[in-house]
C-alpha cells in the first residue's frame, strides 16, 4: 500500500500505521516542523517512523 501526500496534514487517523517511512524527501518539505509532527503522529504505539 502506498500513500503519498504533499502537505503537512496527512489524512490518516492517529496511530493508524505500524511503519511510516519518508526517505530522502525531508529537504523538500515546505513545513518541516508540521510534517515531522505528522510523521510522528500516525504510527501505532510501538510503531516506527523513519
Amino acid at each position: 500500500m502506498s500513500n503519498v501526500t504533499p502537505r503537512a496534514s496527512m489524512p490518516f487517523p492517529d496511530s493508524s500505521y505500524e511503519l511510516v517511512i519518508s526517505r530522502g524527501s525531508f529537504p523538500f518539505w515546505e513545513d518541516k516542523v508540521g510534517s515531522f509532527g505528522e510523521v510522528c503522529r500516525v504510527p501505532k504505539p510501538g510503531g516506527i517512523s523513519s
